[in-house]
This record gives C-alpha cells, sequence and structure tokens, in this order.
C-alpha cells in the first residue's frame, strides 16, 4: 500500500495520445544484440553436470564400499542410491526454461 489510504486520489489528468511507429524492418541503422544464452553455453553446462554427476557418483560408491554397513543395512543402502540415481534420459534432457533463437 501506499500509506495514503484517507486521503484524496491521485488525479490522473494526463493526455495520453496514441502514435503509430512506422519503419521498415530490417532496414539500415544502429542495432544492440545482447545474447544470454546460446546451445554452447547450454551444451557446456551439461557436459559440467555429466561430469561433476560422475565425479561424486565415485566417491558416493567409494564411501558406501568402504564403510561398515552391517549385511541388512548394505542392500537397502545400494537400492536408495539406486533409486536416486539420475537415469539417462534425465541426464539428456534438454533445460526447462529455453531462450528463442536470435533473429538476425
Amino acid at each position: 500500500m501506499s500509506g495514503n489510504v484517507d486521503g484524496e486520489k491521485t488525479k490522473l489528468n494526463s493526455k495520453r495520445t496514441d502514435q503509430q511507429v512506422t519503419g521498415t524492418p530490417g532496414g539500415e541503422g544502429d542495432s544492440e544484440v545482447e545474447t544470454t544464452a546460446t546451445p554452447e553455453a547450454r551444451q557446456q553446462a551439461s557436459r559440467e553436470y555429466k561430469e561433476k554427476f560422475q565425479k561424486f557418483k565415485k566417491e558416493s560408491e567409494a564411501v558406501v564400499d568402504g564403510e561398515p554397513i552391517p549385511l541388512g543395512h548394505r542392500q537397502m543402502v545400494k537400492k536408495y542410491f539406486e533409486l536416486i540415481r539420475p537415469s539417462s534420459s534425465d541426464l539428456e534432457a534438454k533445460p526447462a526454461a529455453t531462450v528463442p533463437a536470435e533473429k538476425k
């Protein structure tokens, strides 16, 4: 809230005019383009994710294999890690938000 709940309403005495802007799309003139995401950057992120995943997968398996886990719990722990492991389709999935290709 603005805090002015008991006072006078704001007066909107503006004059609005509609203007039609004409021009030639693709014509000459200065233009500015800002690239926020590229397919290469998404691929780089995907590769880095896969590398990190493989590293931590090896580390977690080494810990599970090296820990003195009681035999009755060993199968349950293995099953847990198998269930939370991303599938190959998860690793290759495209990001949810994609940026449309720019027009040049």
